[in-house]
């Protein structure tokens, strides 16, 4: 969230010159440009993950695979490490969610899912209300028009949500999450 570093998935080479499946790298920024990319040596990558998204605290949520599970998961950051991935709650990956991103303070998630088959997806949030979260909740028909809206961003003021549709991307008001919360 601070902008001085990026997250993002890659089929490149590990270290070890072993090829992934998709596993999280980043780059971090410097008074002379961005790094080399380095690899995320944790248990996160010991499955595989994309479309990863960060709090504030530095918990990780993203998309992943492990034991057989697919859907969203989280890693918090403990001690310098992250933690063993957290299957989120079947709150959130009833539907196999998918593309997440956290409100940096961890109020909601937003999430596209396939709640009518492979490849149609909808936009969903999920509120943390007390440490608990709820129920998802999909955004309205003036979004979701098309059944393949997905990869929901929020821009860093909170303003606006950024998504994508049918190969183009669109915005809307943030204050719809108000509305639905």
């Amino acid at each position: 969230p601070d902008g001085g570093r990026v997250l993002f998935s890659s089929e490149r080479p590990k270290p070890d010159g072993v090829t992934t499946k998709g596993e999280i790298w980043y780059v971090e920024k410097s008074a002379n440009g961005w790094s080399a990319p380095i690899y995320l040596d944790t248990s996160i990558n010991d499955g595989w993950a994309m479309f990863v998204t960060c709090s504030n605290d530095n918990t990780l949520y993203f998309t992943g695979g492990y034991a057989g599970k697919y859907g969203l998961f989280k890693s918090e950051l403990v001690d310098g490490e992250y933690v063993k991935p957290e299957y989120l709650p079947e709150e959130i990956n009833s539907n196999g969610g998918a593309h997440p991103f956290i409100a940096p303070d961890e109020s909601y998630l937003l999430f596209d899912a396939q709640p009518t088959g492979r490849g149609k997806t909808d936009l969903y949030v999920s509120f943390n209300i007390e440490g608990k979260w709820q129920k998802a909740i999909k955004l309205p028909e003036s979004i979701n028009l098309t059944k393949t809206e997905g990869i929901a961003r929020v821009s860093p003021d909170g303003r606006f949500i950024f998504f994508h549709r049918q190969n183009d991307i669109y915005w809307v008001s943030a204050g719809i999450l108000e509305q639905l919360k």
